[in-house]
């Protein structure tokens, strides 16, 4: 009988997971055959291309989920490498900041100075940085409040003042000696009113107090009193003031 060497048999291209091979049973010196699926399953390691189970092999468009992945300089829906980090991702997860918020940032950045240089080579602390300048140099505040004394000294605190303003405290502090204030007695009969001088000596008289915040490290204003004002009186005063990022 002739010898037919494997190599001379015609050229099988196609193969399935059905179709047989010879195998040389290396254990057992025996002669055996396997199946391509067996082969498969080998070179795999028993895993999935584009499978979703652990450890399954990642292919280009199948739905699977990354998990413990290190993406360097991935492209997202462009051609242009994402170059932020995991880190400042997390600090717009943290602020809640939402697409409406991003489109409001982006309008205003053209009409606010401190804006204007909001671009992707600077960090997001160095933006909020230019945003807590822009804070702290924009125009004064009013807080105004008409009242009938019922006792010689009124006390204005900084908690009250941005609570009614809707100002979160949390967020902003009055800034130390940036305070304006005007008095005035309001005859509530004939609507009329009469400018009060609050200068030292005169009558009434008035201070204010600041206090060390330890998280922002700084001083911040922490009250306004008026003193010798007469009870039962009407009384409008305004103070303004300038606010500040803690």
């Amino acid at each position: 009988m002739e010898t037919i060497r494997v190599r001379q048999n015609p050229i099988h291209s196609t193969i399935i997971d059905n179709d047989i091979f010879f195998v040389d049973d290396y254990t057992t010196g025996n002669d055996s055959h396997c199946q391509a699926v067996h082969i498969k399953q080998y070179v795999l390691n028993g895993k999935t291309i584009g499978g979703s189970g652990a450890g399954d092999i990642v292919d280009l468009d199948s739905t699977q989920t990354l998990t413990n992945k290190r993406l360097n300089n991935p492209k997202i829906n462009s051609s242009v490498n994402l170059v932020s980090t995991s880190e400042e991702l997390n600090k717009l997860h943290n602020n809640n900041i939402t697409p409406n918020d991003l489109t409001a940032l982006h309008t205003y950045a053209e009409k606010l100075p401190a804006l204007s240089d909001l671009s992707t080579s600077k960090t997001v602390q160095a933006q909020i940085e230019n945003i807590k300048n822009m804070v702290e140099a924009s125009n004064y505040y009013l807080y105004h409040k008409i009242f009938k004394a019922d006792n010689a000294n009124k006390t204005f605190s900084y908690e009250d003042i941005l609570s009614e303003l809707n100002i979160d405290k949390d967020i902003y502090y009055i800034v130390p000696g940036s305070l304006m204030v005007q008095l005035c007695l309001v005859e509530k009969i004939t609507n009329h009113y009469s400018f009060l001088n609050l200068e030292a000596g005169g009558t009434p008289t008035c201070y204010y107090e600041e206090e060390y915040n330890i998280t922002a490290d700084k001083n911040i204003f922490s009250k306004f009193v008026l003193q010798s004002i007469t009870i039962d009186n009407w009384y409008n005063i305004k103070i303004f003031f300038k606010l500040g990022l803690l």
